[in-house]
């Protein structure tokens, strides 16, 4: 098994120099880091009833794992008018049918707790949405070691 510090670095080393991750429960910050940051066509990964709202401009492709229809079917109580139609019905933790350095960004608010390896998925992302553009909001800073 690869140490803490050995596994940091790893990531460290595959993913760009920034990467703005950000937590939370309330959508207004949401709403200010996609104003300050997002430029550009990019992905949203699995935003089913609650996609982030974008500023004027930037357009985005969405990304779930089930075709609306059968989204539908299994979470009735969403309704038709507030689920985004995915563009892209897939692996969200992959992306395998996106190409590098393809998208200027990539959103995935509340996937990385369903992934059953996060890590693996940060690095996928990685390779996904960098581009000149967004490798200045993006942050390499890691948690300490306790």
């Amino acid at each position: 098994m690869m140490s803490r510090d050995k596994l940091k670095q790893a990531i460290a080393n595959r993913l760009p120099r920034r990467l703005v991750l950000l937590a939370g429960r309330h959508n207004r910050g949401r709403r200010a880091v996609a104003k300050r940051y997002l430029r550009g066509a990019g992905i949203e990964i699995g935003a089913l009833g609650q996609p982030l709202v974008v500023p004027r401009g930037v357009r985005v492709a969405y990304v779930d794992r089930l075709p609306k229809a059968e989204a539908l079917r299994r979470f009735p109580s969403l309704g038709e008018a507030h689920l985004v139609d995915p563009t892209h019905v897939g692996d969200g933790f992959t992306l395998g049918f996106l190409g590098d350095g393809s998208q200027d960004f990539v959103v995935a608010n509340h996937v990385l707790e369903h992934a059953p390896d996060p890590i693996g998925v940060l690095l996928n992302l990685s390779l996904i949405h960098i581009s000149e553009p967004t490798r200045q909001l993006m942050s390499s800073r890691m948690p300490s070691s306790a």
